[in-house]
């Protein structure tokens, strides 16, 4: 994730290749290292010339898991191993990543990711145009919005986005199945927002709604 740059025109770019390695004529290729928490469960059980596209399109996946769940929970899923056997059991066995959404991530988007990062090779997209197809296939969603990435304190989670002059700001209860909407400027000033207030029985299907309608 590192090696990925964003350019003056929010391009997203790919840098530094020094540990790629061309595929042979049976599209296969053996990488000499690997970053341990984004390796794919067969990197422990094949040979290296056994590798195929397919270890490429896990990672893309992971990478895209991070982006979903935001650098703070991915880091908190990767802290939990101390040990590369631990981390290597839970990959072989599908139990890393935790794949815990936010609320706010598309459930076709989900799919996709799951998909990209199955634990069995054959179960993954077998084409990395499928993927771009199936990405390119979401028309709606609520990815405007950001996860404030702040430790949730008493169950309640926030969600910002820009609008206009103002910042609106979501604040969901866990505890009380609520959500506080407020419009927030520039000078400090603070405006209940009555349109993203949902004062009980909110669940996180009715959460999405909400971040899609506004």
């Amino acid at each position: 994730p590192n090696n990925i740059m964003i350019s003056n025109r929010n391009e997203a770019m790919l840098s530094d290749f020094g540990l790629s390695q061309l595929v042979n004529e049976e599209s296969r290729a053996a990488p000499e290292f690997g970053y341990h928490f984004h390796v794919p469960p067969e990197y422990f059980s094949l040979s290296t010339y056994d590798y195929n596209f397919t270890y490429d399109i896990y990672q893309a996946g992971l990478t895209i898991y991070r982006m979903c769940v935001g650098h703070d929970n991915f880091e908190r899923e990767r802290s939990a191993f101390s040990t590369i056997e631990q981390l290597r059991e839970s990959i072989i066995n599908g139990c890393y990543p935790l794949k815990e959404y936010p609320p706010h991530i598309h459930k076709k988007l989900i799919t996709i990711v799951n998909k990209c990062i199955h634990v069995d090779p054959n179960e993954r997209y077998q084409s990395v145009l499928d993927v771009l197809n199936d990405l390119s296939a979401i028309s709606d969603g609520v990815l405007d919005w950001r996860l404030q990435m702040t430790k949730p304190t008493n169950g309640t989670c926030e969600w910002q986005k820009k609008s206009g002059d103002a910042i609106l700001s979501i604040v969901f209860d866990a505890e009380n199945s609520s959500t506080t909407g407020f419009r927030l400027y520039d000078d400090g000033r603070k405006r209940r927002a009555t349109n993203l207030t949902i004062s009980s029985g909110c669940t996180p299907t009715k959460l999405y709604r909400l971040l899609k309608d506004n």
